[in-house]
């Protein structure tokens, strides 16, 4: 997939979306642990191959937030007025 002009250069940009490849490769190995699971008949390689997804979706999930959220605040539609806070990371409520 090509990036627009602007992020044509960006190398946040293009990270984000190396990770959706990153993404399905983990699915694909998943998928494929799942069939030797079955064909095997051990649910302990299943619970393992859907936890070692799981974990490499939560790491891609956490830089794909960074990434985007990098992307919008230096985005020229968000200048920064005082006081007010990026998003994600205002404080949370207390």
């Amino acid at each position: 997939m090509e990036l627009p002009d602007g992020l044509a250069d960006d190398p946040a940009a293009a990270e984000l979306l190396a990770l959706g490849g990153e993404l399905a490769r983990h699915d694909r190995l998943l998928l494929l642990q799942l069939d030797r699971a079955a064909r095997d008949g051990d649910p302990a390689l299943a619970r393992q191959a859907v936890a070692d997804v799981l974990h490499a979706a939560y790491l891609v999930m956490q830089r794909h937030w960074e990434l985007a959220e990098r992307l919008l605040a230096e985005h020229p539609t968000q200048a920064q007025e005082a006081g007010q806070p990026v998003l994600g990371t205002a404080e949370a409520p207390g």
